[in-house]
C-alpha cells in the first residue's frame, strides 16, 4: 500500500462473525488498499452461508 512517496507490504482483512454463536462464517485476506469494493462479494458470501455442500462441512 502507497505509505507517502513509497510503499508498505500491507494486508486488508474482512470478516463476518455469526451474533449468536460468535463464529467466524466469512473471511477474506487481500494485499489491494481500498476494502469498501470487496463488501459486497463478503455479503455475498454471507447470504449463501451456511454451504448446503456436505463436502463443504466436511463431511
Amino acid at each position: 500500500m502507497k505509505k507517502g512517496a513509497s510503499f508498505e507490504q500491507a494486508y486488508n482483512a474482512q470478516a463476518a462473525v455469526d451474533s449468536a454463536h460468535q463464529v467466524n462464517v466469512v473471511q477474506a485476506l487481500t494485499n489491494q488498499p481500498p476494502d469498501a469494493e470487496h463488501l459486497p462479494a463478503l455479503v455475498d458470501r454471507v447470504a449463501a452461508w451456511p454451504p448446503t455442500s456436505k463436502k463443504c462441512l466436511g463431511s
